[in-house]
């Protein structure tokens, strides 16, 4: 039986464009946590303490692994009673 080069072809396209997406998406999530880091790591310590974080915790909120806390997120504190 003879297949004809273009029916390779696209039966291997589905599996090449997904792979192509994932490196893409990969890339766009480093280049994101990146520009995450830097932005954090160019603010001085007294703003960092206004969010909630120190310099040791800024690799892992770029990553997105950070814990929120009262203390690092906008919503108010409630004093229980």
């Amino acid at each position: 039986m003879y297949t004809h080069a273009s029916d390779t072809h696209r039966r291997s396209t589905p599996w090449l464009a997904n792979a192509v997406h994932e490196v893409t998406q990969l890339f766009s999530r480093w280049r994101s946590r990146r520009e995450t880091y830097i932005r954090l790591m160019s603010l001085d310590d007294r703003l960092l303490q206004d969010i909630g974080l120190t310099r040791a915790d800024i690799w892992s909120a770029a990553r997105g692994d950070f814990p929120r806390t009262a203390a690092n997120t906008n919503t108010p504190k409630r004093n229980v009673a």
